[in-house]
């Protein structure tokens, strides 16, 4: 059963795609990225939920496969928590995920949703909480896997984002004529002042891999303060046992704005994107698509962040994963 429309639509289409990358050392790598998309989220009329997930480690397809199928779960049942009403489900979710039921009923009183159409932060807090929670008790090894996540929650004009990791969530603006893009995220990395001082005050250090002539080689890493482990190249992530020993945490920045009129995309993608793509170059490939419809934008841009890689003459590759939104 659905709620009554309490909300005016604002997303006129959405699309993803995703490529898998490329490893030297592992020809039959598996894509370890995941996305969401959820219309009607939660039984509400015109909400919707759009997220990416980026997996890293062995385990990483495993840990994001299962973080998708278990987030929008209890992110439901925070929901309802918070609106003072419960949902029963017929079955559990398995160990790596499984399948959700459709659940038996819905009540949830009108005046309070409209009274509060916006999830409370504490409410996206212990979802996060509990779908880490899962993960760790799951029968995925999650010892040196783990997952990023970003996720939005748009309803009307409100738009509420949590994110963990580098995954990163962009609002694409349309004013005179002219594209604008704003990060609606934070990406976690080690080296930021916040991020480096909570790691080095957990038995964590902070420093880039070193090659065999001791010159530094990539990004900044999380490693623990007397083992040259895990080597972790994010500061937040839902998994990563060994990294939550060394300041890693799974908990959320989040964000609330409000819609403009200008706003006409929303764009929720993979670091495999933004590696070689700042914010405005993503948005004017998705803008560029406008009329073909975001199914068109989507694989447009993963396919030219992909040729950026290609670029660069990397030989290995990330996966790439990107949802387009399209707003009215």
């Amino acid at each position: 059963m659905h709620c009554e429309a309490l909300f005016e639509c604002r997303v006129s289409g959405y699309a993803s795609d995703s490529l898998t990358g490329i490893s030297p050392s592992n020809p039959n790598k598996q894509n370890q990225d995941s996305f969401i998309t959820i219309k009607d989220f939660n039984a509400i009329s015109n909400a919707f939920l759009f997220a990416v997930l980026d997996g890293h480690g062995v385990n990483g397809h495993l840990a994001s496969s299962y973080v998708k199928r278990r987030f929008p779960i209890n992110l439901e049942q925070a929901a309802l928590k918070q609106l003072n009403t419960k949902r029963k489900y017929k079955n559990n979710v398995s160990a790596h995920g499984g399948v959700r039921k459709k659940p038996r009923s819905t009540m949830i009183d009108q005046t309070t949703l409209s009274a509060a159409p916006m999830l409370k932060h504490e409410a996206i807090l212990e979802a996060f909480k509990m779908t880490n929670n899962d993960l760790c008790l799951s029968n995925v090894d999650i010892t040196l896997s783990g997952t990023t996540l970003v996720a939005v929650l748009l309803a009307g004009d409100f738009l509420i984002c949590a994110n963990v990791g580098d995954s990163r969530a962009v609002i694409g603006s349309l004013e005179e004529g002219k594209w604008k893009a704003r990060a609606i995220s934070h990406d976690h990395k080690p080296d930021s002042p916040r991020e480096l001082k909570r790691i080095t005050k957990s038995n964590g250090r902070v420093r880039h891999y070193m090659d065999s002539y001791g010159n530094p080689v990539g990004p900044s890493r999380v490693w623990k303060q007397s083992e040259d482990t895990p080597g972790l190249a994010m500061s937040r992530a839902l998994g990563d046992k060994s990294a939550s020993e060394a300041g890693v945490i799974a908990v959320p920045d989040i964000v609330e704005e409000r819609l403009k009129n200008e706003d006409r995309i929303l764009l929720v993608a993979s670091d495999g994107v933004w590696e070689y793509l700042n914010n405005l170059e993503a948005i004017k490939i998705v803008g560029e698509c406008w009329k073909e419809g975001a199914e068109e934008a989507a694989r447009k841009l993963v396919r030219e962040a992909r040729s950026k890689w290609e670029g660069n003459r990397e030989e290995a590759v990330d996966d790439i994963t990107a949802v387009v939104v399209f707003l009215n």
